[in-house]
């Protein structure tokens, strides 16, 4: 059997590499298709349990204490993260709540527990019990924690608030994460090298019967057979299962709720007995006409350009992979990972319509209630997202024609 701890496996193209030994600053990156492949980082394990702890910390103040404060006519309201996810749990929407508390609550409480599980035992040079276990859920569990977009939607409640009513922001939008692989703007690339190859013609993981685990990143030794990770225990598959059809559907899905969740309103404002029910377009219009040209651009970017980005991007990867096309490949890999990384900020709508409706509520003098279109848009974000996720881009490489990876198949 190879030994393939000092391997890594592209997990856009599947080509094969050495680990490196990386210096301050230095990433090194896929020849084939430029993805990064390595990121130099030098925390410790001591420094990445006390960031870890100190994350945690901050998730406290981030959801004991107020996110903002208002007042009207004398009459003062604050609410927290708490309060804007019960906000979103009245009526026929509260699916969306939950998809809310999970994305700002649920994930990254479990992702700080996880790692100071984790961390704690590795200080002491042990492996914590069921460290395989945590170590899958803490990756199954790192797109959707959504506190990034969080902190913006905050910053745009305010704004949206202040015409109305007296805004004081409070502590909790502090930002409690982790730590992470740091992105460092000034960071050198260097090429990876590939396993007993020129540095012009990398292998491919099929050629030297290797497969990615798609949960730790691990290159596993297939040529016995073997159907799990032997690190994490997680199922190997050569390519993401049904990978097109499930892209396809979820994407199809989001598409058509993408229409009702612009044309219906996605909340009512009720202020001083005069109320008006306001959908995503004009919610932009709005700050355009009251000057804020800067929020109704983070708006318009975030509800409307980047689930279209992503309609139209995943719309052409599928088409030329089905079509095996050897069209801009190095191109398309990069749109795919562009994709990726603009994924969950479309979630910026849904939490300031939280945030909102949880903070203005006095009765006959305000009030603010969420609608059903704000349930469709957050159904656009989650099944957007889950497009994304079913996509391989490792198909965008293979040249000769093949049925999809089937369940059956993809046991080995």
């Amino acid at each position: 059997m190879m030994n393939t701890e000092q391997l890594i496996i592209c997990e856009h193209c599947d080509c094969v590499y050495e680990k490196a030994t990386l210096a301050k600053h230095q990433k090194s990156l896929c020849l084939r298709c430029g993805a990064v492949l390595q990121r130099y980082n030098g925390l410790t394990v001591q420094q990445r349990l006390a960031l870890t702890l100190t994350a945690t910390v901050l998730w406290i103040f981030a959801n004991f204490y107020p996110v903002m404060s208002i007042s009207l006519k004398g009459l003062k309201n604050s609410a927290t993260l708490w309060d804007s996810v019960l906000a979103l749990s009245q009526g026929p929407i509260t699916f969306i709540a939950l998809v809310a508390a999970i994305s700002i609550i649920i994930a990254p409480v479990f992702q700080l527990l996880l790692l100071v599980w984790v961390l704690s035992f590795a200080l002491a040079n042990r492996r914590s019990p069921a460290f395989k276990v945590c170590m899958r859920w803490l990756e199954t569990l790192r797109p959707w924690s959504m506190l990034e977009v969080c902190l913006l939607g905050a910053m745009v409640a305010v704004f949206k608030l202040a015409g109305l009513l007296d805004v004081l922001p409070g502590i909790g939008p502090v930002r409690p994460r982790g730590p992470e692989p740091a992105v460092d703007p000034h960071c050198r690339s260097r090429c990876a090298r590939p396993v007993g190859h020129p540095m012009n013609t990398p292998p491919v993981a099929s050629d030297l019967k290797l497969c990615l685990c798609h949960s730790c990143g691990k290159a596993c030794d297939i040529s016995d057979h073997a159907d799990t990770c032997d690190r994490c225990d997680a199922p190997l598959h050569p390519r993401k299962i049904n990978s097109m059809t499930r892209t396809w559907a979820y994407m199809l899905a989001a598409l058509v709720f993408y229409i009702p969740a612009n044309l219906l309103p996605v909340m009512n404002t009720s202020m001083l007995g005069s109320g008006s029910d306001s959908t995503i377009i004009s919610g932009v219009l709005e700050f355009w006409e009251h000057g804020a040209w800067d929020i109704a651009l983070i708006i318009f970017i975030a509800s409307i350009a980047v689930p279209g980005v992503k309609f139209v991007a995943l719309t052409l990867l599928l088409v030329t992979a089905q079509r095996r096309s050897l069209w801009a490949r190095r191109e398309r890999s990069k749109l795919y990972r562009f994709v990726e990384l603009i994924g969950y900020w479309s979630m910026l709508d849904v939490l300031v319509v939280a945030l909102v409706a949880a903070l203005v509520k006095f009765q006959a003098l305000g009030d603010i209630e969420p609608r059903p279109g704000i349930l469709f848009f957050g159904l656009v974000v989650v099944f957007t997202m889950l497009s994304a996720m079913s996509y391989d881009p490792r198909l965008i490489w293979e040249n000769q024609p093949s049925e999809e990876v089937m369940d059956e198949v993809a046991r080995h």
